[in-house]
């Protein structure tokens, strides 16, 4: 009965890139091969809870680092190391009625931001939302 409201799930993603991409960057061009944009180890785990009105999930992700381009041109691009990180996300809910509820989420909040692709760093979020249903 202590588990009865508790749900879970876990993955872990091992992978290997075997790319036979021959080309040799150019003088002053970067060049990014499938290998270094995959990343070797990706785990997931969350968790949630729920009973009567109220809800609870968090969500952990980890990944391995890659590499990446970002573009200060039309072709001319910048490669980027994306170092490994960890990142959480959590999510509390309340059924106020039967068709209408309030939740709070949040995003990223191990970190106020945090480099997780070779674009710009993502920054901790909080949203709320109210869902209407019928």
């Amino acid at each position: 009965r202590v588990l009865t409201h508790w749900r879970w799930a876990a993955s872990l993603r091992l992978e290997r890139v075997r790319d036979t991409f021959g080309a040799t960057a150019a003088a002053g061009v970067a060049l990014v091969t499938p290998r270094d944009e995959t990343p070797t180890r990706m785990a997931k785990f969350n968790a949630g809870w729920s009973r009567g009105a109220w809800e609870d999930d968090v969500y952990l992700l980890y990944q391995s680092p890659t590499a990446g381009l970002t573009y200060s041109g039309v072709l001319a691009g910048t490669r980027v190391a994306v170092p490994a990180y960890a990142a959480l996300d959590a999510r509390i809910a309340y059924k106020l009625t039967a068709h209408l509820g309030l939740a709070l989420s949040g995003q990223n909040l191990l970190h106020a931001q945090q480099l997780q692709t070779s674009g710009e760093p993502v920054q901790r979020r909080w949203l709320v939302s109210i869902a209407a249903s019928r």
